[in-house]
Protein backbone atom coordinates (compact mmCIF):
# COMPACT_ATOMS: atom_id res chain seq x y z
CA UNK A 1 0.00 0.00 0.00
CA UNK A 2 1.04 3.70 -1.03
CA UNK A 3 1.69 6.00 2.21
CA UNK A 4 2.74 9.53 1.38
CA UNK A 5 4.34 11.35 3.77
CA UNK A 6 4.17 15.38 3.74
CA UNK A 7 6.25 18.23 4.63
CA UNK A 8 9.16 16.37 6.19
CA UNK A 9 12.58 18.67 5.38
CA UNK A 10 15.28 15.77 4.94
CA UNK A 11 18.64 15.89 6.72
CA UNK A 12 20.63 13.44 4.74
CA UNK A 13 24.16 14.81 2.57
CA UNK A 14 23.87 12.19 0.35
CA UNK A 15 20.30 13.07 -0.99
CA UNK A 16 19.75 15.34 -3.99
CA UNK A 17 16.96 16.78 -1.25
CA UNK A 18 19.34 17.26 1.74
CA UNK A 19 17.89 20.44 3.62
CA UNK A 20 14.62 20.93 1.63
CA UNK A 21 11.12 20.46 2.76
CA UNK A 22 9.31 17.62 0.60
CA UNK A 23 6.55 15.23 0.69
CA UNK A 24 7.74 11.61 0.10
CA UNK A 25 5.70 8.70 -1.30
CA UNK A 26 6.62 4.53 -0.23
CA UNK A 27 5.30 1.13 -1.17
CA UNK A 28 6.20 -1.97 -0.46
CA UNK A 29 9.26 -0.55 1.54
CA UNK A 30 10.60 1.44 -1.39
CA UNK A 31 10.51 5.01 -2.15
CA UNK A 32 8.49 5.47 -5.27
CA UNK A 33 8.45 9.49 -5.30
CA UNK A 34 9.37 12.39 -3.88
CA UNK A 35 9.38 16.28 -4.85
CA UNK A 36 8.21 19.27 -2.86
CA UNK A 37 4.77 18.49 -3.32
CA UNK A 38 3.06 15.25 -4.33
CA UNK A 39 -0.59 15.15 -5.05
CA UNK A 40 -3.09 12.92 -2.49
CA UNK A 41 -3.73 12.70 1.14
CA UNK A 42 -1.17 11.34 3.30
CA UNK A 43 0.01 11.86 6.52
CA UNK A 44 0.69 15.50 6.88
CA UNK A 45 3.66 16.33 9.46
CA UNK A 46 4.02 19.84 11.73
CA UNK A 47 6.80 22.63 10.71
CA UNK A 48 9.93 21.59 12.02
CA UNK A 49 9.93 17.73 11.14
CA UNK A 50 12.60 15.70 10.48
CA UNK A 51 13.53 12.58 7.96
CA UNK A 52 17.33 11.16 7.98
CA UNK A 53 18.51 7.76 7.52
CA UNK A 54 17.56 5.47 10.71
CA UNK A 55 20.01 5.16 13.64
CA UNK A 56 22.15 2.49 13.60
CA UNK A 57 22.74 1.28 17.48
CA UNK A 58 26.67 -0.51 16.94
CA UNK A 59 26.37 -1.97 20.92
CA UNK A 60 23.05 -3.74 22.17
CA UNK A 61 21.73 -6.53 24.25
CA UNK A 62 18.63 -8.01 23.72
CA UNK A 63 19.29 -11.23 25.92
CA UNK A 64 17.61 -14.07 24.11
CA UNK A 65 19.41 -16.55 24.59
CA UNK A 66 19.50 -16.99 28.13
CA UNK A 67 18.15 -13.89 29.37
CA UNK A 68 14.63 -13.95 27.96
CA UNK A 69 12.98 -12.83 31.63
CA UNK A 70 14.63 -9.08 30.79
CA UNK A 71 14.90 -8.64 26.94
CA UNK A 72 13.97 -10.99 23.94
CA UNK A 73 14.74 -10.16 20.13
CA UNK A 74 10.95 -9.44 19.51
CA UNK A 75 11.06 -6.73 22.33
CA UNK A 76 14.20 -5.26 21.75
CA UNK A 77 13.27 -4.97 18.44
CA UNK A 78 10.34 -2.98 19.30
CA UNK A 79 12.49 -1.15 21.33
CA UNK A 80 14.44 0.03 19.34
CA UNK A 81 12.32 0.89 16.46
CA UNK A 82 10.44 3.43 19.00
CA UNK A 83 14.03 4.69 19.15
CA UNK A 84 14.21 5.29 16.07
CA UNK A 85 16.71 2.68 14.82
CA UNK A 86 16.91 0.43 11.48
CA UNK A 87 19.80 -1.69 12.27
CA UNK A 88 21.86 -2.56 15.48
CA UNK A 89 24.95 -4.77 16.37
CA UNK A 90 23.82 -7.55 18.59
CA UNK A 91 26.45 -8.05 21.42
CA UNK A 92 26.95 -12.24 21.87
CA UNK A 93 26.88 -12.03 25.88
CA UNK A 94 23.73 -14.28 25.76
CA UNK A 95 23.27 -17.84 27.39
CA UNK A 96 24.99 -19.44 26.25
CA UNK A 97 27.58 -16.67 24.34
CA UNK A 98 27.68 -16.66 20.76
CA UNK A 99 30.57 -18.26 20.32
CA UNK A 100 29.85 -20.27 17.60
CA UNK A 101 28.28 -20.23 13.81
CA UNK A 102 24.99 -22.01 15.52
CA UNK A 103 24.57 -19.20 17.38
CA UNK A 104 25.53 -16.75 14.86
CA UNK A 105 22.54 -18.57 12.84
CA UNK A 106 20.27 -18.76 15.51
CA UNK A 107 20.23 -15.20 15.83
CA UNK A 108 19.92 -14.56 11.85
CA UNK A 109 17.00 -17.26 11.72
CA UNK A 110 15.00 -15.52 14.19
CA UNK A 111 15.83 -12.61 12.81
CA UNK A 112 14.46 -13.42 9.27
CA UNK A 113 11.51 -11.42 8.96
CA UNK A 114 11.78 -8.51 11.56
CA UNK A 115 11.48 -4.61 10.43
CA UNK A 116 14.84 -3.79 12.27
CA UNK A 117 17.90 -5.17 10.52
CA UNK A 118 19.77 -7.00 13.35
CA UNK A 119 23.67 -7.69 12.56
CA UNK A 120 24.70 -10.23 15.40
CA UNK A 121 28.41 -10.06 16.82
CA UNK A 122 30.16 -12.93 17.61
CA UNK A 123 33.00 -13.79 20.50
CA UNK A 124 36.64 -13.23 20.57
CA UNK A 125 37.14 -16.04 23.01
CA UNK A 126 35.08 -19.52 23.62
CA UNK A 127 32.49 -18.96 26.12
CA UNK A 128 33.99 -14.84 26.63
CA UNK A 129 36.58 -16.42 29.19
CA UNK A 130 39.66 -14.94 27.56
CA UNK A 131 41.50 -17.86 27.55
CA UNK A 132 41.18 -19.46 24.02
CA UNK A 133 40.31 -17.66 20.61
CA UNK A 134 36.71 -18.46 19.20
CA UNK A 135 36.24 -19.74 15.69
CA UNK A 136 36.27 -16.24 13.81
CA UNK A 137 36.20 -17.47 10.44
CA UNK A 138 33.71 -20.13 10.93
CA UNK A 139 31.40 -17.59 12.44
CA UNK A 140 31.95 -14.66 9.68
CA UNK A 141 30.99 -17.62 7.42
CA UNK A 142 27.76 -17.81 9.69
CA UNK A 143 26.86 -14.17 9.02
CA UNK A 144 28.75 -12.70 11.75
CA UNK A 145 28.71 -8.85 11.56
CA UNK A 146 32.31 -8.17 13.78
CA UNK A 147 33.99 -10.45 17.23
CA UNK A 148 33.76 -8.57 20.64
CA UNK A 149 33.78 -10.16 24.15
CA UNK A 150 31.56 -7.81 25.29
CA UNK A 151 32.20 -5.93 28.54
CA UNK A 152 34.79 -8.40 28.98
CA UNK A 153 38.41 -7.12 28.22
CA UNK A 154 41.15 -9.25 27.60
CA UNK A 155 44.14 -9.52 29.86
CA UNK A 156 46.57 -11.41 27.94
CA UNK A 157 48.09 -9.74 25.94
CA UNK A 158 49.88 -12.07 23.59
CA UNK A 159 45.93 -13.82 22.86
CA UNK A 160 45.18 -10.16 21.95
CA UNK A 161 47.83 -10.09 19.31
CA UNK A 162 46.55 -13.51 18.06
CA UNK A 163 43.27 -12.20 17.46
CA UNK A 164 44.49 -8.75 16.17
CA UNK A 165 46.31 -10.62 13.16
CA UNK A 166 44.00 -13.73 12.34
CA UNK A 167 40.79 -10.94 12.17
CA UNK A 168 43.31 -8.98 10.08
CA UNK A 169 44.05 -12.23 7.45
CA UNK A 170 40.10 -12.71 7.40
CA UNK A 171 39.13 -8.80 7.47
CA UNK A 172 36.90 -9.27 10.16
CA UNK A 173 36.11 -6.30 12.37
CA UNK A 174 37.29 -6.34 16.36
CA UNK A 175 35.19 -4.38 19.22
CA UNK A 176 36.70 -4.54 22.50
CA UNK A 177 36.11 -2.78 25.35
CA UNK A 178 38.48 -0.72 27.20
CA UNK A 179 39.32 -1.91 31.12
CA UNK A 180 42.55 -3.12 32.87
CA UNK A 181 40.03 -5.50 35.53
CA UNK A 182 42.91 -6.11 37.53
CA UNK A 183 42.28 -2.57 38.89
CA UNK A 184 38.50 -2.16 38.13
CA UNK A 185 37.16 -4.68 39.19
CA UNK A 186 35.84 -4.06 42.56
CA UNK A 187 34.70 -0.59 41.89
CA UNK A 188 30.94 0.48 41.72
CA UNK A 189 30.98 3.78 40.44
CA UNK A 190 33.71 6.31 38.97
CA UNK A 191 36.30 7.15 41.21
CA UNK A 192 36.43 10.43 42.28
CA UNK A 193 34.69 13.25 44.83
CA UNK A 194 31.53 11.74 44.59
CA UNK A 195 32.78 8.59 45.53
CA UNK A 196 34.67 9.45 48.49
CA UNK A 197 31.34 11.01 49.33
CA UNK A 198 29.30 8.23 49.50
CA UNK A 199 31.54 5.60 50.48
CA UNK A 200 31.52 3.96 47.19
CA UNK A 201 34.34 2.04 46.13
CA UNK A 202 35.63 3.47 42.40
CA UNK A 203 37.08 2.79 38.92
CA UNK A 204 39.59 5.08 38.16
CA UNK A 205 40.10 6.60 34.62
CA UNK A 206 43.41 4.50 34.99
CA UNK A 207 41.68 1.14 34.29
CA UNK A 208 40.39 2.36 30.44
CA UNK A 209 43.73 4.54 29.90
CA UNK A 210 45.85 1.44 30.52
CA UNK A 211 43.99 -0.69 28.39
CA UNK A 212 43.61 1.61 25.52
CA UNK A 213 47.66 2.05 25.22
CA UNK A 214 48.04 -1.40 25.12
CA UNK A 215 45.47 -1.94 22.16
CA UNK A 216 46.54 1.03 20.19
CA UNK A 217 50.05 -0.39 20.55
CA UNK A 218 49.10 -3.93 19.33
CA UNK A 219 47.44 -2.12 16.66
CA UNK A 220 50.11 -0.04 15.36
CA UNK A 221 52.42 -3.14 15.73
CA UNK A 222 50.90 -5.13 13.72
CA UNK A 223 49.13 -2.64 11.34
CA UNK A 224 45.47 -3.72 11.99
CA UNK A 225 42.09 -1.52 12.82
CA UNK A 226 39.93 -2.08 16.07
CA UNK A 227 37.01 -0.33 17.43
CA UNK A 228 36.87 0.50 20.97
CA UNK A 229 33.76 0.35 22.51
CA UNK A 230 31.92 2.63 24.96
CA UNK A 231 35.01 5.01 25.97
CA UNK A 232 33.93 7.34 29.10
CA UNK A 233 37.13 9.25 30.38
CA UNK A 234 39.18 12.21 29.29
CA UNK A 235 42.32 10.28 28.70
CA UNK A 236 40.76 7.97 26.97
CA UNK A 237 40.18 10.19 24.32
CA UNK A 238 43.25 11.49 24.29
CA UNK A 239 44.91 9.12 23.54
CA UNK A 240 42.62 7.65 20.52
CA UNK A 241 43.14 11.50 19.19
CA UNK A 242 46.86 10.87 19.33
CA UNK A 243 47.17 7.32 17.66
CA UNK A 244 44.46 8.73 15.08
CA UNK A 245 46.90 11.86 14.15
CA UNK A 246 49.80 9.05 13.66
CA UNK A 247 47.84 7.01 11.53
CA UNK A 248 47.12 4.50 13.56
CA UNK A 249 43.15 2.35 11.94
CA UNK A 250 41.50 2.63 15.12
CA UNK A 251 37.85 3.66 15.96
CA UNK A 252 35.39 4.24 18.77
CA UNK A 253 32.05 5.01 20.56
CA UNK A 254 30.81 6.40 23.31
CA UNK A 255 27.35 5.20 25.23
CA UNK A 256 24.61 8.29 25.09
CA UNK A 257 24.12 7.98 28.51
CA UNK A 258 27.83 8.86 29.61
CA UNK A 259 26.96 12.43 27.39
CA UNK A 260 24.16 12.64 29.24
CA UNK A 261 24.88 11.93 33.02
CA UNK A 262 27.65 12.42 34.91
CA UNK A 263 28.52 11.05 38.44
CA UNK A 264 26.75 14.02 40.36
CA UNK A 265 23.94 12.42 39.45
CA UNK A 266 24.70 9.29 41.97
CA UNK A 267 23.58 11.57 44.94
CA UNK A 268 20.45 9.28 45.77
CA UNK A 269 22.26 6.33 44.84
CA UNK A 270 19.94 5.37 41.80
CA UNK A 271 20.99 1.26 40.88
CA UNK A 272 19.79 2.50 37.27
CA UNK A 273 23.21 4.62 36.63
CA UNK A 274 25.28 1.73 38.17
CA UNK A 275 26.67 0.98 34.90
CA UNK A 276 30.08 -0.14 33.26
CA UNK A 277 31.55 1.87 32.15
CA UNK A 278 30.56 3.85 34.65
CA UNK A 279 29.18 7.63 34.21
CA UNK A 280 32.15 10.24 34.79
CA UNK A 281 33.01 13.66 35.73
CA UNK A 282 31.65 16.60 34.33
CA UNK A 283 35.33 16.98 33.25
CA UNK A 284 35.18 13.80 31.24
CA UNK A 285 31.77 14.41 29.85
CA UNK A 286 32.98 17.62 28.08
CA UNK A 287 36.46 16.17 27.34
CA UNK A 288 33.78 13.36 25.37
CA UNK A 289 31.76 16.11 23.45
CA UNK A 290 35.07 17.67 22.40
CA UNK A 291 35.90 14.29 20.82
CA UNK A 292 32.65 14.13 18.83
CA UNK A 293 33.18 17.45 17.73
CA UNK A 294 36.14 16.94 16.25
CA UNK A 295 35.85 13.49 14.88
CA UNK A 296 38.46 11.67 17.38
CA UNK A 297 35.12 9.92 18.51
CA UNK A 298 33.34 8.35 15.45
CA UNK A 299 29.80 7.40 16.66
CA UNK A 300 27.03 7.27 20.05
CA UNK A 301 25.23 3.52 20.73
CA UNK A 302 22.81 3.37 23.32
CA UNK A 303 24.56 0.39 25.38
CA UNK A 304 21.02 -0.56 25.97
CA UNK A 305 21.39 -3.88 28.62
CA UNK A 306 17.84 -4.65 29.98
CA UNK A 307 17.97 -6.10 33.69
CA UNK A 308 15.59 -7.38 35.55
CA UNK A 309 13.65 -5.70 38.64
CA UNK A 310 15.24 -8.27 41.26
CA UNK A 311 18.84 -7.42 39.42
CA UNK A 312 18.44 -3.34 40.31
CA UNK A 313 15.90 -2.83 43.21
CA UNK A 314 18.65 -3.72 45.48
CA UNK A 315 21.43 -2.15 47.59
CA UNK A 316 23.18 -0.11 44.96
CA UNK A 317 26.31 -2.88 46.10
CA UNK A 318 24.69 -5.59 44.93
CA UNK A 319 22.79 -4.05 42.13
CA UNK A 320 23.35 -5.38 38.59
CA UNK A 321 25.00 -3.11 35.75
CA UNK A 322 23.52 -1.99 32.73
CA UNK A 323 20.32 0.24 31.60
CA UNK A 324 17.80 0.32 28.45
CA UNK A 325 18.82 3.22 26.33
CA UNK A 326 16.97 3.00 23.42
CA UNK A 327 14.32 4.63 23.33
CA UNK A 328 15.87 7.30 25.30
CA UNK A 329 18.44 7.49 23.42
CA UNK A 330 17.62 10.52 20.35
CA UNK A 331 16.22 12.70 23.71
CA UNK A 332 19.48 12.25 25.22
CA UNK A 333 21.78 12.72 22.31
CA UNK A 334 19.73 15.83 21.41
CA UNK A 335 19.86 17.30 24.96
CA UNK A 336 23.43 16.51 24.76
CA UNK A 337 24.55 17.99 21.96
CA UNK A 338 22.34 20.58 20.49
CA UNK A 339 24.29 23.41 21.58
CA UNK A 340 27.56 22.13 20.48
CA UNK A 341 26.60 20.21 16.74
CA UNK A 342 24.36 20.67 14.16
CA UNK A 343 21.72 18.79 13.23
CA UNK A 344 23.35 16.92 10.69
CA UNK A 345 26.85 16.40 12.67
CA UNK A 346 24.67 14.45 15.30
CA UNK A 347 23.13 12.33 12.67
CA UNK A 348 26.60 11.54 10.95
CA UNK A 349 27.43 9.93 14.62
CA UNK A 350 24.17 7.65 15.07
CA UNK A 351 23.28 6.83 11.25
CA UNK A 352 26.28 7.13 8.77
CA UNK A 353 29.66 6.48 10.65
CA UNK A 354 28.39 3.38 12.61
CA UNK A 355 27.21 1.85 9.25
CA UNK A 356 30.48 2.73 7.98
CA UNK A 357 32.81 1.20 11.01
CA UNK A 358 31.16 -2.47 9.98
CA UNK A 359 31.31 -1.77 6.12
CA UNK A 360 27.32 -1.33 6.00
CA UNK A 361 25.45 0.24 3.02
CA UNK A 362 24.61 3.74 4.02
CA UNK A 363 20.51 4.42 3.44
CA UNK A 364 19.92 7.65 1.55
CA UNK A 365 16.54 9.69 1.32
CA UNK A 366 16.43 9.41 -2.65
CA UNK A 367 13.72 7.90 -5.35
CA UNK A 368 13.64 4.49 -5.67
CA UNK A 369 15.71 3.64 -2.38
CA UNK A 370 15.05 1.10 0.13
CA UNK A 371 13.19 2.34 3.25
CA UNK A 372 15.21 2.86 6.32
CA UNK A 373 14.62 6.27 7.80
CA UNK A 374 13.99 7.86 10.90
CA UNK A 375 11.01 10.70 11.29
CA UNK A 376 11.89 13.16 14.61
CA UNK A 377 11.46 16.55 15.57
CA UNK A 378 13.85 18.60 18.14
CA UNK A 379 11.33 21.10 19.53
CA UNK A 380 9.47 19.80 22.18
CA UNK A 381 10.79 19.53 25.59
CA UNK A 382 8.96 16.57 28.03
CA UNK A 383 9.19 14.13 30.26
CA UNK A 384 10.70 10.52 29.89
CA UNK A 385 8.09 8.56 31.64
CA UNK A 386 8.09 4.82 32.46
CA UNK A 387 5.12 4.42 31.08
CA UNK A 388 6.38 5.20 27.97
CA UNK A 389 8.73 2.22 27.61
CA UNK A 390 8.14 -1.06 25.56
CA UNK A 391 11.14 -2.77 26.37
CA UNK A 392 10.85 -5.60 28.77
CA UNK A 393 13.02 -3.96 31.37
CA UNK A 394 12.25 -0.79 32.60
CA UNK A 395 15.98 -0.13 34.16
CA UNK A 396 16.49 3.22 32.65
CA UNK A 397 18.20 6.18 34.64
CA UNK A 398 16.57 8.80 32.43
CA UNK A 399 12.48 8.27 33.93
CA UNK A 400 11.70 11.02 35.05
CA UNK A 401 14.21 13.90 33.12
CA UNK A 402 13.42 16.32 30.71
CA UNK A 403 14.40 15.22 27.51
CA UNK A 404 14.56 17.49 24.20
CA UNK A 405 14.05 15.75 20.72
CA UNK A 406 11.44 13.14 20.31
CA UNK A 407 11.30 10.04 17.63
CA UNK A 408 8.02 10.07 16.04
CA UNK A 409 8.33 7.11 13.66
CA UNK A 410 11.13 4.38 12.18
CA UNK A 411 10.38 3.21 8.29
CA UNK A 412 11.54 0.27 7.30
Amino acid sequence: MKTIYKSLKVIDPQSPFHNQVVDIAIENARVIDIASHLEGEGLVFPKGTFIAPGFFDLHAHFGEPGFETNETLESGTRAALKGGFTGVCLMPDTNPAIDSRQGVEFINARNRNSELAIYPAGTLTLGREGKEMAELYDMQQGGAIAFTDHKRSISDAGLMQRILLYAKGIKARVMTFADTREISHSGLMNEGEMSTLLGIKGVPNLAEYLAIGRDIALCEYLETNLHFSCISTAEGVELIRQAKAKGVSITCDVAAHNLFFTDQDLFDFNTNLKLNPPVRTESDRQALIQGLIDGTIDAICSDHRPESVEAKEVEFDYASKGAIGLESFWGQVYSSLNQYMSLTEMLDRVSIRPRKILGLPIPSIQKGANVSFVIFETESTYEFTKSEIVSKSKNSPVIGRNLQGKVLASLS
